[in-house]
């Protein structure tokens, strides 16, 4: 074991070795110089690949015809093609996270490419989820983010050009749109017109994904995500609101969705003057006269969920050492066609509640034998039950404590371990490369043991306290937080032989989010066979859904559209298994009611997938909740 942890150590850091040797194209990112303002576009150069998207044996791109989107193979050899930059754009996924041949290429310890224009030969726009490049008269420089939220993940980006001034627009995954002039000191963001989600009032900051974003005769199209249609931005008059006090004008066109509720506007393009929307239900044609869209080819081939109809009950470690409690829980699991157990085998205390032998274990004493193993296997082997290993990875107290806390996060002002909000917060340095050998050996250990899959949980960083006192003292490479967690799924799946899963910050599942807490649906779905999110209703503001709903609507809404943009999120690339609140907090109704509701809009989502919490595992209103048949099925 102890061999093949220092194989596994050799080879990460060869591999952050040869990452930091990826370079930006064309030498040094510059900033920006105001004086470089005389780019030309030629649109007439993609007309020839438009024609492709309308033609009656164009197939829609999925994710088998689309080259590998594994981070760690190349998927060069697909680039050469003409239609690659349009079908990538529509199949959400690039070949490469990390390169745009002839343009850019991104270093892959820290941000991945989300989308790009190209105008000509020497200009292009580029967005990665934390950063905008530009290529102007052939030189990459890198622009200013000032007037954007620090937290904002870029979604979509567009360049326009309205005589001598060059606009860039950006559209992001939650904090809206936003533009500038080339050689503005800062970018402009957009309150008035644009989409808010579906849940919230037209005064919130919550903006919904803007997917895509293009320019045509002054008018700048805006798609989004969720079914929320088309606007248009009259660019002559952002170009004026900068100068007086006049607003802006988005104008909303008009379309009808085949889907009210999953559609999204992948990108636009524009044929002998006329402006197409693809999505991924099909292309839409833009009549301007009407100002509408109307439906031009239909598609057949609609992504569908991957639901391995896992449904099952949260199994603490104290619940699972005793017999009686086990023979309980598969009672209830039997009566409510449940098929999985989610148990505690590394648990928010620290230990290995399994008896392991791990020596890092054994000298930390963290190991101890609490589950009745033998016994909880036979039962559930029994009443066809999978054990899945909830396996609790950088909130650990034993660690933080352990050899004068050198896995533990540190504060920069204390010189010392940085203490969170609780004392539960016992939070372990995730860039610590030996801490995450002991979690993947551990993760061996239990599959070994028999466990069907590993469930990750606080698989991320903290939170909640005082963040920016964080000393990250093992990230010597400038690896973001994100990448960081993906590589370590990296390396824990391909050690392990079973699935492996993690569960999510619902707000994670609700948009693309990079930075914070290191939780990045999109690209971990490229390595999890499975995302848990965390819908927990009273975890909610009271105001997150219109005034008017009662509980019941909002609660089996919360589930509904939280479940569909995991999915849509995830490309739906990911099996998802909403966590389901089973315990009495906020619940101003009678239980039954609200967990039959949070099913409901499981359901309501298209699949079958989901999995009890109540802390104290004391489930037995379940067998009211199941009286009604539907729902096991």
């Amino acid at each position: 074991m102890k061999k093949k942890a220092n194989t596994l150590f050799v080879f990460f850091i060869f591999f952050l070795i040869l990452s930091q040797s990826f370079l930006f194209v064309n030498g040094k990112v510059n900033r920006i110089d105001s004086g470089d303002l005389a780019a030309f576009f030629d649109p007439a150069s993609h007309a020839e690949e438009n024609k492709s998207l309308l033609s009656s044996d164009y197939q829609q791109p999925t994710s088998d015809s689309t080259a590998s989107n594994d981070p760690a193979k190349s998927g060069t050899e697909n680039l050469q093609d003409p239609l690659w930059e349009k079908e990538a754009s529509v199949s959400s996924l690039f070949p490469d996270l990390y390169e745009i041949p002839g343009v850019l290429k991104v270093n892959p310890l820290y941000e991945y490419i989300t989308d790009y224009k190209i105008k000509d030969e020497n200009t292009a726009l580029v967005v990665t989820d934390k950063s905008i490049y530009l290529k102007l008269n052939g030189k990459i420089v890198s622009v200013s983010t000032d007037g954007i939220p620090s937290n904002a993940f870029f979604s979509s980006c567009e360049l326009a050009r309205i005589d001598d001034k060059i606009i860039i627009f950006v559209g992001t995954s939650y904090s809206g749109l936003f533009g500038k002039v080339l050689d503005a000191k800062k970018f402009s963001r957009f309150y008035n017109g644009v989409k808010r989600v579906f849940y919230t009032s037209s005064y919130s900051m919550l903006f919904e994904t803007i997917s895509s974003l293009f320019f045509f005769n002054d008018r700048l199209f805006i798609g989004y995500q969720s079914s929320k249609g088309i606007d248009i931005l009259d660019v002559n008059s952002f170009l004026s609101s900068l100068k007086t006090k006049n607003s802006y004008k988005i104008i909303e066109t008009k379309i009808i969705l085949r889907d009210s509720i999953k559609e999204e506007i992948e990108k636009f393009f524009e044929l002998n003057s006329t402006i197409y929307a693809y999505s991924n239900y099909g292309i839409y044609r833009y009549e301007e006269n009407e100002n509408r869209f109307v439906l031009e080819k239909e598609f057949d081939n609609i992504q569908t969920p991957d639901d391995n109809n896992i449904r099952g009950l949260y199994v603490s470690s104290f619940a699972a050492s005793s017999k009686k409690k086990i023979d309980e829980l598969v009672d209830i699991a039997t009566y409510c066609g449940l098929n999985a157990f989610v148990v505690d085998f590394k648990d928010d205390f620290g230990y290995l509640s399994w008896g392991s032998k791990l020596p890092l274990a054994l000298k930390m004493k963290s190991s101890r034998n609490l589950i009745q193993t033998q016994y909880l296997f036979e039962q559930a082997n029994k009443h066809n039950i999978k054990i899945i290993a909830r396996f609790v990875c950088f909130r650990d107290p034993v660690a933080y404590n352990y050899d004068n806390s050198r896995f533990a996060l540190w504060s920069k002002s204390a010189n010392a371990p940085w203490k969170g909000a609780t004392k539960m917060e016992a939070w372990i340095d995730p860039y610590n490369l030996e801490y995450q050998q002991y979690l993947i050996d551990a993760a061996i250990e239990l599959q070994n043991l028999g466990v069907s899959e590993i469930q990750f949980d606080y698989v991320r960083f903290p939170a909640e306290g005082n963040i920016s006192d964080v000393y990250y003292r093992y990230n010597k490479d400038n690896i973001s937080k994100n990448v960081l967690i993906y590589s370590f799924f990296k390396n824990a799946k391909a050690s392990l032989k079973i699935p492996l899963s993690a569960d999510f910050f619902g707000y994670q599942c609700w948009y693309k989010i990079s930075r914070h807490i290191g939780q990045d649906i999109f690209l971990d779905s490229q390595i999890l066979d499975a995302i848990y999110p965390m819908y927990y209703p009273s975890h909610f503001s009271d105001g997150f859904y219109e005034k008017g709903l009662g509980q019941p609507d909002t609660v089996r809404l919360i589930y509904q559209h939280g479940t569909i943009r995991a999915m849509e999120n995830s490309n739906y690339n990911i099996s998802i298994r909403p966590w389901i609140q089973a315990f009495n907090l906020k619940v101003k109704i009678d239980m039954v009611s609200y967990i039959t509701n949070e099913i409901k809009g499981v359901k309501e989502a298209g699949i079958n997938s989901y999995i009890f919490w109540n802390p104290s595992c004391k489930y037995s209103f379940l067998y009211e909740v199941f009286r009604d048949k539907s729902l096991k099925f």
